[in-house]
């Protein structure tokens, strides 16, 4: 039904009135007009927009806000809340723990304050502890500082808590023996609450892909799921395990879980290695290790091995954690508290064997894709007016960004790294090559176009991103 405005059924109505009775003062401000004309013209306006906004509603091109919840609601597929960043902070002391040293779960910790900028408060999320008994183990032979990393969160959800490496350096709530902080990566993870057009997308999908059997179908479902950035499938022959039905669906996305195992020592079989019984490991997140008498341990006591087969990043991996010395016979228990990225096993659990979403003849396995750190080392022009260290910041902040918003598969092109430089207010200029353009452990360094070609199964996030200033 066409829509008619206010004025339209007023003119309607009018000439009508006009043509029975033409002797009628139809005028404005007149009776008929006040009384007969305006008075139901508007209520007809109502029902006019009411059903447009019906109409409109029945398809996700048109539908309002409220409107997409509805369809939502059909799918169990509810608009995505802004998600807080999540990263890890390093606290130090400038000399060995003399004492043991509590850092409660909720310590703030921000990003520099400087004039212009905005400090992004973040907290840890659990109660760390350094151990004056194994004190030294905690130096750093790179920084000569006594060092722990502690997991930290955004205070405020969205993309404002994606901020650069060495960008968070204060301590808010003063610990007794700890003298700062630092991070030595971006972190990672913050977004904005949903949009209507990108719920409009995926609604979409959902419509389209609703037939899990299907390649569309099987992504579909595990997009629509809360704490997924990003999927790719690899079936139909391609997957690197030599199953039958064998299909991977890697995905881009953390839900930091804790987890504590224990274990006794076999007196007849010493332990060289633990294999965590969830999967997959968090690898830099091995909270406590607690061995019988002995107390706690530390690195280089013990070392965590990721996993490289074709389980890699799935609950069926074998992250592993190695002593650094076979754990001899003792009496007592050795507990093992871990963290694991919680959002595998709930996406694995979705294809579980006799659910609605078990498909005959196919083995779908979920797996994390491999994250691959960038650092970037870049020398820089400030604009005159602008400072310097704010620009810096700026500028680290700003690549992180551009790192956490790559999907799964994405090259990393110098020439968008250069963009995103150069784009931030009070950059002049940047040196072209990189002075460092690589992954952090070397094994990815610029192709013939000054690219870099990441495996098919990987997603990049930032890593040491130093920014010189040139005058």
């Amino acid at each position: 039904m066409a829509v008619k405005t206010l004025q339209a059924i007023i003119n309607s109505m009018t000439q009508y009135i006009a043509g029975a009775y033409p002797k009628a003062d139809t005028s404005e401000g007149s009776i008929i007009s006040d009384i007969v004309v305006m008075a139901p013209a508007q209520e007809i306006t109502k029902m006019y927009d009411q059903d447009q906004l019906t109409s409109d509603n029945q398809a996700l091109a048109t539908a309002n806000d409220d409107g997409l919840d509805i369809h939502g609601a059909n799918f169990t597929a509810a608009r995505l809340p802004a998600i807080t960043s999540k990263g890890v902070a390093t606290l130090f002391s400038y000399s060995a723990p003399v004492n043991d040293i509590t850092i409660p779960a909720g310590t703030l910790v921000s990003t520099v304050f400087a004039p212009g900028t905005t400090q992004i408060q973040f907290h840890t999320v659990r109660t760390t502890i350094m151990f004056a008994a194994v004190g030294t183990s905690y130096l750093n032979g790179a920084t000569g500082l006594y060092e722990i990393p502690v997991d930290i969160e955004c205070n405020a959800p969205g993309v404002i808590g994606v901020v650069g490496a060495q960008t968070i350096t204060t301590i808010i709530n003063p610990i007794a023996g700890i003298d700062g902080v630092y991070n030595s990566s971006p972190t990672q993870g913050g977004a904005d609450a949903e949009s209507s057009d990108a719920y409009r997308q995926r609604l979409a999908l959902l419509w389209q892909g609703n037939a899990v059997g299907t390649d569309t179908g099987i992504l579909s479902l595990v997009q629509a799921q809360t704490g997924v950035e990003n999927a790719i499938l690899v079936g139909h022959g391609l997957s690197p395990r030599n199953e039958f039905g064998a299909i991977d669906v890697y995905i881009k996305g953390v839900s930091p879980t804790q987890y504590i195992d224990s274990f006794l020592i076999n007196i007849n079989d010493p332990q060289t290695s633990f294999i965590p019984t969830k999967q997959p490991l968090i690898a830099t997140d091995i909270q406590t290790i607690i061995y019988g008498a002995s107390g706690s341990m530390t690195p280089p006591s013990y070392s965590v091995s990721v996993d490289t087969s074709a389980y890699a990043g799935s609950v069926l991996a074998h992250d592993q954690v190695v002593w650094g010395t076979a754990l001899p016979y003792q009496l007592g228990s050795v507990y093992v508290t871990y963290t694991y990225n919680g959002l595998i096993e709930e996406l694995q659990n979705l294809f579980a064997p006799n659910s609605s979403n078990d498909i005959s003849n196919a083995n779908i396995l979920v797996k994390w894709a491999s994250v691959i750190s960038i650092d970037v080392t870049v020398l820089i022009k400030v604009l005159p007016g602008f400072d310097s260290l704010n620009v810096t910041f700026d500028v680290q902040d700003a690549l992180a960004l551009f790192f956490d918003g790559l999907n799964i598969g994405a090259q990393v092109q110098q020439a968008d790294v250069v963009r995103v430089i150069l784009n931030t207010p009070g950059v002049d200029d940047a040196r072209l090559p990189l002075d460092v353009f690589k992954s952090t452990d070397g094994s990815i360094t610029p192709n013939v176009f000054g690219d870099l070609i990441l495996p098919p199964s990987g997603y990049a996030v930032g890593g040491n991103i130093i920014v010189n200033v040139t005058t």
